[in-house]
């Protein structure tokens, strides 16, 4: 039999709904299932400790790991031609945890890739970066980081206005 991956919701799918135990036919096709060498998830909006007692029945054998923190995470980065000296950076994609296989091995790493500086136009939510996570030498996923403020291109017209201002205190 070929293995199969198989995604499961929580509410009105494992759980009737208004109801807070598994079935035992559930738990039997979930043991069967499992048994078969078929991949069990959860795919939910639940966070990870409302979903903790469900792993017991199939889906123990994965565990969130701890995803590594990066000693050198800069807050912001410097932009070229803005008014805009620095633009603060937006790590929110990169989750606290990642789900895997209990035993799987190997230590997870986190590398982030972000140039030197960003040349303006910057917008809000434009990928400036990436956060690589490593299981040993295999890639396991990437998120982006992000820009989480517009920094405008500075043309002549804002160039010459900034100067005003700082020489006469004037808006």
């Amino acid at each position: 039999m070929k293995q199969k991956l198989i995604f499961l919701d929580i509410d009105g799918t494992l759980l009737p709904p208004g109801e807070m135990l598994i079935p035992q036919s559930t738990v039997e096709a979930l043991h069967k299932a499992h048994a078969n060498g078929h991949k069990l998830f959860l795919c939910t909006g639940r966070n990870l400790r409302m979903t903790q007692p469900l792993l017991d029945y199939g889906f123990a054998h994965y565990a969130a790991v701890p995803v590594p923190q990066l000693p050198d995470r800069p807050l912001e980065l410097a932009v070229k031609g803005s008014a805009e000296q620095t633009v603060p950076l937006d790590y929110s994609a990169l989750p606290e945890t990642i789900l895997l296989e209990k035993g799987a091995g190997g230590t997870l790493r986190g590398e982030l890739t972000l140039p030197e500086t960003l040349e303006a136009p910057v917008e809000r939510g434009q990928a400036v970066g990436k956060v690589s996570v490593y299981q040993g030498e295999n890639l396991l996923s990437e998120y982006e980081v992000r820009a989480a403020v517009d920094a405008a291109k500075l043309t002549l017209p804002d160039a010459l206005h900034l100067l005003w201002e700082s020489l006469t205190g004037v808006s």
